[in-house]
């Protein structure tokens, strides 16, 4: 329980540095201390720390502002100098981020651009299509090959996002957008992929769809600044498209345990076969070829590792 414990600690500062352990040195040795001011504590003495649950002689571990260990992409304050939670802080963020090209330093957003790629953020719920959308132009896909568009667009759409508990499954919110009080609401019980799919997988499949023919189109050479944006495009095509598998299976009765509440209509299911579909003859028509084209390795390849 307490290395269980340990590593869900938030504060990195406390673990010791990367090398090869022994296992003997994680045998944790317990004792009773007394701090300058008389108060007892645990001293835990493993992986060669003299205390592993301070950071220091005399500091305990402290939380990041954030509240997070490792902060979802997805936030929008991870890319601004002060707090953002709502559209309307960005209005009074003196600056915005450009998202410089990692090795030219160029721009790949302009200041208007930046401002509404953020303010979607602020709308967890609704930032999966809105962001697809932001993306899905001739002239903003080349802008995926930077890391950061990259990780905000991926966390945006893979992360789970907020869990909705079981005694909150039959209430919602009564205020658009909601309160402080209802904001735990604005959640779902399995994730945030999964209910755009469960409900209106058209908007999603076709524009992440879309995303990977615009990133192909840029294809020009296996050495091309676009090749980062036509990779990132197609692994999150990729995993869409097992989500959507994912729901096709457990409607058709496919998967070893149903979850009761992940349910879709046959209009639904209609959809997501024609999206599925979609996505399918583009990786076969198009990905592949591309793959071949430029000497990718493919899955499968018995001269490629796993």
């Amino acid at each position: 329980v307490f290395w269980w414990k340990y590593f869900l600690c938030t504060d990195i500062r406390v673990f010791p540095e990367a090398r090869k352990f022994h296992p003997a040195e994680a045998i944790a040795r317990w004792s009773v201390q007394v701090d300058d001011k008389g108060r007892p504590y645990f001293k835990v003495t493993a992986l060669g720390k003299d205390n592993v649950v301070w950071i220091n002689e005399r500091t305990p571990p402290q939380p990041p502002a954030s509240g997070h260990r490792w902060p979802s992409p997805a936030l929008p304050a991870m890319h601004t100098k002060g707090e953002v939670r709502t559209e309307d802080d960005l209005l009074y963020q003196r600056s915005l981020p450009n998202f410089p090209d990692e090795k030219t330093g160029r721009p790949m957003l302009r200041p208007s651009d930046s401002e509404g790629l953020l303010s979607y953020l602020t709308v967890p719920y609704l930032r999966q299509p809105l962001l697809l959308s932001f993306f899905t132009t001739q002239d903003r896909s080349n802008c995926l090959r930077q890391g950061t568009l990259q990780r905000i667009l991926q966390a945006s759409m893979l992360e789970p996002g907020r869990l909705l508990f079981p005694e909150d499954m039959k209430n919602i919110p009564e205020f658009v957008p909601a309160t402080a009080e209802e904001e735990h609401l604005v959640a779902s019980p399995f994730s945030q992929i999964l209910t755009e799919l469960a409900h209106g997988p058209t908007v999603i499949l076709t524009a992440v769809g879309k995303l990977m023919a615009l990133t192909l189109s840029l294809a020009t050479s296996v050495t091309s600044e676009t090749v980062p944006a036509i990779l990132f495009s197609v692994r999150l095509a990729v995993r869409v498209e097992s989500a959507a598998a994912l729901l096709m299976d457990h409607a058709e009765g496919k998967v070893a345990r149903a979850w009761p509440r992940l349910t879709t209509t046959p209009s639904v299911l209609e959809d997501l076969r024609r999206g599925r579909s979609l996505l399918r003859s583009t990786f076969e028509g198009e990905v592949l070829p591309w793959f071949d084209r430029w000497g990718f390795p493919k899955i499968g390849d018995p001269n490629i590792a796993p």
